[in-house]
């Protein structure tokens, strides 16, 4: 009896050591994967007025996607660490010795991977397709709230059908509108075109409506078809109502994730049932075929005896034309039967995801324990270490199962259950090995290899050159430090978070990486876009996720390198050298500035590059969008020089010859009212004079109340556009995609067109102050791992991650606040940086060092 209840504590206590780890880990994972979602919603609600609780309810709604993903991996992670620490304090060994196997103490562990997979088991199945009805409820909220998010200055916003909205001032705010075109083709056969100096957006949800109240304006209105029916009408006040489309309109179709079990079961249902009935229909076909066949030769060989018998030469012919037609029908339906074959393959992946995802929780628990064990010298991090490679090399797996499953080269079922089938064949061997106390002879060989290689590597990167005897001579000091710098502790120092902070790195981009292609991988499904180009499209993020996470790898490397050095005693003996921690956190602070340099050439010449191939991966060969031009999109509206908005069917650059067919302009005046028009059937680009010329036209000229005053038509007009062809050639770039030097480039053409740049402005100033966020946050690291000097490393990962979180939303804040013009440029750039370095330098000289 005593035993029992012996046994009973020990399960207990087992069964807490796993908990205590899970529950901080999957509180890191969760926070890594919901950093993004927060700021943007944060951005959402400062621009957009967004009500606050609408917001939350929508970051909820993220909640079970995220932890589909996150509760396998902690508890991977949990398992190791746990018997990671039984392991090295030999609580193992002693469990042993008293008669208690590996297989009796793993009892209590596969209990929690049971709840653990329950719980992920429910997410799948009921939790998810649940929230993303509710998420589409919340999307409709948050677009009928505030209409804002589409509608943006200095864009043709064409949201709406068959009309076009544009404006070059609005206050996110006060919803203030100024210098407005409106192009609607709403009602049949008539087209009319708006312009107003001023204007208000009035919202009205119980309605579904959105009024735009105009003033001071004037509206043309030209009747299709009818020659010369022209009219002008000049207004004080104006209103345009704009229909919200209902919740079922814009309701977003569910990803395939989302859907319940019963709509794939049931979908799967009906696919088989298509396929065997496209099946049996080319059987038909096909015997159909054979049987004309068979008579078309029996034909022949009787023809032989009557050759000058025409009739059965013309019979002959049509039982041929027959043949091809089956011939044309079976190809058709093996094309519709293909088609088919790779919907099912889709759901039948999905099905099945849906039950590998929880049992992998069972997986790696097969795997944890025994590595736990045997990693028994190297305290949490190497566990943490290990989780993390593992969960790599599962999640690479299980992608390339299910990418290989989804072309349809293996069964879709082997393809999803590809990486939980190898990883459990892996902890098998590891766990008959550890409970057997036998050695790991192909991991060993391994280990022993890149062991080698590391250290050869290391011993390659710490040889310098050798001492001199001016060397050997005492340095001078300097007012800064009361040492030489650098000397061997400086190298020690930064040798040791070098290693930690690209360990970091690399681990952020791969989650980061692995949850994004999860996510992402039912637009693959929606558009049904090659595995190739998904694939292609998610590897030229790596840069981009990779500047994003350096910054949050700086800081947790910051962290948990001091936090290494105080639990080895190395900070006593720096200490006790006369050595301050200040001192001994120099080399971080000159490594995060190299940084951050690195991160600012980096942003300038590689990012940008890889973002815009990115996207047009996405949008030409994922979505299938035709390509647009600077002046060819949101239906070839254009703000052009000299106060004019012109627009056009299609730029034609076939054989040299550059033309805009379909040409339309409006000069405006200060007051934005129409001061001349022209229509022209087509613009011609003269390569020798390098100016345009209307061709087949009709310019028309209005006085200072844009009231028409005469109109006259031409054969030839010369232009006074100042774009050239460069430009109409040139395709559409956001901040992101340009370098500093591009966007500088930028500001000035939109400022010569007088159209506000507050918001590139600040964004050019961010390319900047964007870097110096890995200098400023170790600034502000260095004081909180002085105070948390003895803390684990899950506990420094965690809270870096937090304060990571808080630093970052403070910097989109001001971002935001300077899209909207609330905060000047530079203020809104640099303000966090310049707040978190007084705060650091404050914590600074309040340290006890």
């Amino acid at each position: 009896m005593s035993k029992f209840n012996f046994l009973k504590i020990i399960d207990r206590y087992i069964f807490w050591e796993v908990i205590s780890p899970f529950f901080l880990s999957l509180f890191v994972y969760a926070l890594i994967l919901l950093t993004d979602a927060i700021i943007r919603s944060i951005e959402i609600f400062i621009t957009n007025k967004v009500a606050l609780s609408l917001i939350l309810r929508f970051l909820v709604t993220s909640l079970p996607f995220i932890l589909q993903v996150v509760i396998p991996m902690s508890v991977l992670t949990g398992t190791l660490i746990a018997f990671g620490r039984l392991s090295s304090d030999s609580e193992i060994t002693a469990l042993r010795a008293n008669g208690i196997s590996l297989y009796r103490m793993s009892i209590p562990v596969f209990i929690f991977a049971l709840l653990s997979w329950g719980l992920c088991q429910y997410i799948t199945v009921i939790g998810i397709p649940k929230t993303g009805q509710y998420r589409n409820k919340i999307s409709y909220e948050i677009l009928e709230s505030n209409i804002n998010i589409g509608l943006k200055p200095h864009v043709f916003n064409d949201a709406f059908e068959d009309l076009i909205i544009y404006c070059d001032e609005l206050h996110p705010r006060t919803n203030v509108m100024g210098e407005i075109f409106i192009y609607n083709r709403q009602k049949a056969e008539r087209t009319s075109y708006i312009f107003a100096r001023n204007g208000i957006k009035q919202m009205y949800p119980e309605n579904h409506q959105v009024i735009i109240s105009l003033t001071d304006g004037i509206m043309h209105e030209v009747s299709e078809g009818k020659q010369g029916n022209f009219s002008t009408t000049r207004f004080q006040n104006k209103q345009i109502m704009l229909a919200m489309p209902s919740q079922e309109d814009t309701d977003v179709s569910l990803s395939d994730e989302e859907q319940a079990m019963s709509f794939i079961i049931n979908a799967i249902y009906e696919y088989e049932q298509e396929i065997k009935r496209k099946n049996d229909r080319i059987a038909e076909l096909k015997l159909k075929r054979e049987n004309l066949q068979q008579k078309l030769v029996t034909r022949k060989s009787k023809r032989k005896k009557v050759i000058t018998d025409n009739m059965a030469k013309e019979q002959n012919k049509k039982i041929k034309q027959r043949i091809e037609n089956v011939e044309k029908n079976i190809a058709h339906f093996q094309s519709k039967l293909k088609t088919d074959h790779r919907r099912l393959n889709k759901f039948y992946i999905v099905f099945h995801k849906k039950f590998a995802f929880p049992i992998a929780c069972f997986v790696f628990i097969l795997v944890g324990i025994p590595l736990g064990i045997r990693s028994r010298t190297s305290g949490k991090s190497t566990g943490f270490s290990i989780s993390l490679a593992l969960i790599l090399f599962y999640y690479i797996l299980y992608i390339g199962g299910e990418g290989i499953g989804r072309e349809g080269t293996i069964a879709p079922w082997i393809g999803v259950w590809s990486a939980n089938t190898i990883l459990m064949f892996i902890g098998l061997y590891l766990f008959y090995k550890v409970a057997r106390e036998r050695p790991f002879h192909i991991l060993q060989y391994v280990g022993w290899k890149s062991v080698a290689m590391v250290r050869k590597i290391v011993h390659y990167l710490k040889k310098g050159p050798k001492p001199t005897a001016a060397g050997n001579q005492k340095q001078k000091t300097t007012l800064l430090f009361n040492h030489s710098f650098p000397r061997i502790l400086d190298r020690y120092v930064s040798w040791e978070f070098i290693r930690v902070f690209f360990l970091l790195c690399l681990i952020i981009v791969s989650i980061t990486i692995i949850v994004q292609f999860i996510s992402d991988i039912k637009y693959l499904l929606k558009y049904g876009a090659q595995f190739s180009d998904f694939l292609s499209y998610n590897l030229l993020r790596i840069p981009f996720f990779l500047v994003l996470s350096i910054h949050v790898a700086v800081l947790i490397a910051t962290i948990l390198t001091i936090n290494m050095f105080a639990r080895n005693n190395e900070l006593t003996a720096m200490k006790a050298c006369g050595v301050s921690l200040l001192r001994a956190a120099i080399p971080i602070l000159v490594i995060a500035m190299m940084i951050a340099l690195g991160v600012y050439f980096f942003n300038e010449r590689v990012v940008p590059n890889t973002n815009k191939l990115a996207q047009d991966i996405y949008d030409y060969k994922i979505k299938q969008k035709s390509k647009p031009s600077l002046f060819t999109h949101n239906k070839n509206w254009y703000r052009g020089s000299q106060n004019s908005i012109y627009s056009f069917s299609s730029f034609d650059q076939r054989l040299g010859q550059y033309t805009l067919n379909d040409f339309l302009l409006y000069n405006l005046n200060e007051r934005f009212l129409p001061q001349r028009k022209i229509v022209a059937q087509k613009v011609l680009w003269d390569q020798e004079l390098q100016c345009w010329f209307y061709q087949n036209g009709k310019e028309s000229v209005y006085n200072e109340d844009g009231t028409l005053v005469h109109s006259k038509p031409f054969d030839r007009l010369q232009s006074h556009l100042t774009e050239d062809v460069a430009e109409f050639t040139q395709e559409i770039k956001e901040s992101d995609k340009m370098n500093r030097q591009e966007l500088t480039n930028y500001i000035d053409s939109l400022s010569k067109k007088g159209i506000d740049t507050t918001i590139y402005k600040t964004d050019l100033l961010a390319k900047i102050s964007m870097p110096m966020i890995s200098w400023v946050i170790a600034l502000f690291g260095i004081p909180f791992a002085i105070t948390f000097q003895r803390s684990g490393t899950l506990v420094g990962i965690g809270f870096s991650i937090f304060i990571g979180m808080v630093y970052f939303v403070f910097y989109r804040v001001g971002i935001s606040l300077g899209h909207s013009g609330e905060f000047p440029p530079f203020l809104a750039a640099w303000g966090a940086n310049i707040l978190f370095i007084f705060i650091g330098l404050f914590l600074i000289l309040r340290a006890k060092t």
